[in-house]
């Protein structure tokens, strides 16, 4: 490839979006909307808008908690 960035390499791998800038201005806004702690390992929904949420999954190692995984989430496919 020439032309733009490799293919499966043209959006933000922490955010899950090419609109980098809408993301920022909308996580300003955002919520927590689904808490849930066991043990050391958690689950958070941060809600961005009615479409657009992320599903965190961390482990705590016993000084702090690590992220193993952030996916995008949609609210209205419950």
């Amino acid at each position: 490839m020439n032309d733009g960035p490799p293919e499966g390499f043209d959006l933000d791998f922490v955010l899950i979006t090419q609109e980098i800038d809408y993301a920022f201005e909308k996580i300003k806004t955002a919520k927590i909307t689904k808490e849930k702690v066991k043990n050391n390992k958690a689950e958070v929904l941060l809600t961005i808008d009615k479409d657009w949420a992320y599903k965190y999954e961390l482990t705590y190692d016993g000084k702090k908690w690590l992220i193993d995984s952030i996916d995008y989430y949609n609210p209205k496919l419950k």
